[in-house]
């Protein structure tokens, strides 16, 4: 079995599948080995901000922060890759709603704590206004 000629700083050395079975760990821990197919395409897709994810066997295609609704989700993974490639270059990101976060409930506070938050409210408007009037003034 020939060994392929070192190409640049990656070296490719043809093994057989047992080498492969028993050091698979080893080599993609080591940086020697040309990153797959399948992740250059995932790796260029996040660059777009699309997201391809594996769950239960399906292949689930969205966008970056992207709902339900804008998921597409397939068996088929080089399927996953045409729809993902097709979001990105429809631009499609700006079609994705953004949720508006609520506010969260705040809990039930005493008097004093009520009254306290008001006055630092009170106290950070009219510090607010009185930097716009010293900015506007000078």
């Amino acid at each position: 079995m020939d060994r392929a000629k070192p190409t640049g700083s990656v070296r490719v050395i043809p093994s057989t599948v047992d080498d492969d079975a028993d050091s698979a760990q080893a080599d993609c821990m080591s940086g020697d080995q040309i990153p797959s197919l399948i992740m250059q395409i995932v790796d260029e897709l996040r660059a777009h901000g699309i997201l391809i994810t594996n769950r239960a066997g399906e292949w689930s295609v969205n966008f970056r922060g992207g709902t339900e609704a804008t998921a597409y989700v397939t068996d088929d993974l080089q399927d996953a890759f045409e729809h993902g490639r097709a979001m990105a270059l429809a631009g499609q990101v700006a079609a994705v709603e953004l949720v508006e976060h609520r506010h969260k409930w705040r809990r039930p506070t005493s008097a004093k704590a009520r009254r306290r938050r008001m006055i630092c409210a009170h106290n950070r408007r009219m510090r607010g206004r009185a930097l716009r009037t010293q900015r506007d003034g000078s």
